[in-house]
């Protein structure tokens, strides 16, 4: 809740003195009256919406919002263009728990206007120099959601907690005071124009429906903060998993190994499912279990630790092994010429499927477009969109083969349908070529590194051959290190690729909790209690515009507030761009009080102060009027309506003498008058 006890401006000048006002204010309705307009009411509104720091309400921000006799020229009775030196408002206000304090913002050149100061007690208190103050900023970054900024002081004073929702940018934001007050702070230039018509662009989606969930208190802001977190989380889960994923697949390819059952995306998994995710060595172009695999390497290193290291004692062997590793590189080398082949080809499969895929989508949209025509009424009287040639009169269809080759021939719609089948069978062709090419490509860079080994053995054998007897063969040395040192980098990955398949245990118990919760978000937009109260909203709404009379839509009990904008609307369209200017004002008087008024019912989260500026606006009938008064006096006693309102004839001047229960600050000669005059009064 948000009160104003009182508002009170100083206008220092040079040589007149000092100028200004103290007005205060009740619970319910509070006039700002006249009998005549130019008398400062719409000044004293001003320096409310300036001293809230929502001045951007008004059309323009800091002391650009504010009117000239705060800053450039003060007119009164004979004494003309009186220049102001520095202005000071105070504005008192308190809380739902009673809490009392008082805003000070002033206008002067030496420092910014954005500073705002906060002192703990009233107003009297406050110009006395009896408390200390607290300085914050507005209106500049960090005035929402620093320690420092006056509006997240004052949404915390009020009893809020704003909500962060999207917008059209990828950073989600909160939903600013300025946009609440929108719907509860109608300004006389702009706001009869149209619900909520100042609220300010902050790129926020949906703005207007955004701030109308709010103030009702709809489950649809939490649900959505809900299906936020959760999309959030998901994101996180899945970069995890992904993380891991490239983790494990670039430790087996640096060995040349591969893993089955391994999932590429989040799912629950259990130890029996690590177990089974299973590595194997990819050898000579053919997969052996890593174990086994690592199992014969030992036994060979072992084999060769046994052996005698001389050239002499090892040369029919040596000759044998070079016999060998020489045909295993020829064939190696054919197997690199078949797989080039073979990536020439799929290469040029790609590049046909591609060019179909593009005359494919060039005549699906050329189908789609004639149909899009036809079922616009394009060219209906022509001849063509009944497929009758208009130059022989003969039937035709959507082909150009000759009439008499064929019986039955494919319309607009079946076109369509046979490309897209088309379009999916060559897309499926293509992910398939894709992928035989990237797998031709990783069996290219395996043959590539076989074939370089294979080399380096083939030439320390012949280095050994031809060495003497007794010299130790490098080639057997080499080997028998080459295998000891694989075998420990194996056992090593092995060792790595454990710890990370435990890493996906713990991700997939986060995806296990993650579903849970995403299982327990509210299927629909809207809740039950949300569904009531959008109900509760669209009626008390009909049953103010209908006492205020109004009169532009006979069915006026066929209006509904609509499910995506929350706005009232009449068979689907906007109520406001169906009806007169004088029932614009109407819309707007019930659509302002109805949200007032559901929402203190449903404990919502209003502010309970509304701030009208002459509602009297499209010649709206005095009768009418009376009928607003009337409701804001008898159904809105424990909110507080601010209005500033012209009293230009004596009916409405008596009528308002006559009511109770309604707090009237007169403004006799001007607002703004000289502090002197003012003490005397």
């Amino acid at each position: 809740m948000l009160k104003i006890n009182r508002i009170k401006c100083i206008i220092i000048t040079a040589n007149d003195g000092n100028f200004g006002y103290d007005y205060k204010f009740e619970t319910g309705l509070n006039l700002i009256s006249s009998t005549e307009n130019t008398k400062g009411k719409s000044s004293i509104l001003e320096a409310i919406y300036y001293c809230l720091g929502v001045e951007e309400l008004l059309g323009a921000v800091d002391e650009k919002a504010l009117t000239p006799v705060y800053k450039t020229a003060i007119d009164y009775k004979e004494k003309k263009n009186i220049i102001p030196l520095k202005t000071m408002f105070y504005l008192e206000i308190t809380n739902e728990r009673g809490d009392i304090v008082t805003i000070n913002r002033n206008i002067e050149r030496l420092v910014s206007n954005k500073l705002i100061n906060v002192y703990s007690c009233n107003l009297d208190n406050a110009t006395n120099g009896e408390r200390d103050f607290q300085e914050m900023f507005v209106n500049t970054a960090g005035g929402a959601t620093s320690d420092k900024g006056f509006h997240k002081f004052l949404e915390k004073f009020i009893g809020w907690r704003l909500p962060v929702v999207p917008s059209f940018e990828e950073k989600d934001r909160k939903l600013y005071l300025q946009t609440l007050f929108s719907a509860m702070f109608i300004e006389q230039k702009r706001g009869w124009s149209n619900l909520l018509a100042t609220i300010p662009n902050y790129g926020i989606k949906d703005s207007k429906t955004k701030v109308i969930e709010y103030i009702l208190n709809l489950d649809t802001i939490e649900n959505e903060r809900l299906k936020i977190e959760c999309k959030i989380e998901e994101s996180i889960i899945k970069q995890k998993w992904k993380k891991v994923i490239e983790n494990i697949t670039d430790l087996l390819s640096s060995e040349n190994c591969v893993i089955r059952n391994l999932f590429e995306n989040p799912r629950i998994i259990d130890e029996n499912n690590l177990k089974q995710m299973t590595l194997f060595k990819r050898y000579n172009e053919e997969e052996k279990e890593l174990k086994k695999y690592i199992e014969e390497r030992n036994k060979k290193a072992k084999s060769l630790s046994q052996q005698s290291l001389k050239v002499g004692k090892n040369i029919e062997e040596l000759e044998e092994n070079l016999k060998k590793l020489q045909n295993e590189l020829q064939e190696k080398f054919e197997r690199r010429q078949q797989k080039k082949r073979e990536s020439i080809l799929e290469e040029k499969a790609i590049d046909k499927l591609i060019e179909s895929l593009e005359i494919i989508n060039k005549d699906l949209n050329s189908n789609k477009d004639i149909n899009k025509l036809k079922g616009l009424g394009a060219l209906k009287t022509s001849c063509l969109s009944k497929d009758i040639c208009p130059t022989c009169k003969q039937n035709i269809k959507d082909y150009l083969l000759e009439q008499n080759l064929i019986n039955r021939i494919m319309n607009v719609d079946e076109q369509i349908q046979h490309l897209s089948d088309q379009k999916k069978m060559v897309e499926f062709s293509l992910r398939s070529h894709k992928s035989n090419l990237l797998n031709i490509q990783e069996d290219l860079k395996i043959l590539e590194t076989e074939i370089t080994k294979k080399t380096k053995d083939i030439r320390r054998i012949v280095n050994d051959i031809y060495s003497t007897d007794e010299c130790l063969s490098t080639s057997i040395v080499y080997e028998k290190l080459n295998i000891e040192n694989e075998v420990e980098r194996l056992l090593e990955m092995e060792k790595r690729i454990e710890y990370y398949k435990k890493e996906l245990l713990t991700v997939s118990n986060d995806w296990a909790s993650y579903l849970e919760k995403k299982s327990k978000l509210p299927k629909g937009i809207f809740s039950e209690d949300d569904l009531k109260k959008i109900n509760e909203l669209k009626n008390e709404f009909i049953k103010k515009i209908e006492n205020y009379n109004y009169s532009s839509n006979q069915n006026i009990y066929d209006i509904e507030i609509s499910k995506d904008k929350l706005m009232p609307t009449l068979n689907g369209f906007d109520l406001i761009k169906d009806g007169s200017g004088s029932d614009l004002i109407r819309i707007i008087w019930g659509f302002t009080l109805s949200l007032l008024a559901v929402s203190n019912k449903n404990d919502g989260n209003h502010s309970k102060l509304v701030i009208i500026d002459e509602p009297a606006q499209q010649s709206i009938e005095n009768k009418d009027l009376y009928s607003f008064i009337d409701d804001l006096i008898n159904n809105f006693d424990n909110s507080q309506i601010i209005m500033a309102i012209t009293l230009n004839n004596l009916e409405l001047q008596n009528y308002v003498r006559n009511k109770d229960n309604l707090n009237i600050v007169l403004i006799e000669d001007k607002a703004v008058k000289p502090l002197d005059k003012l003490e005397q009064e």
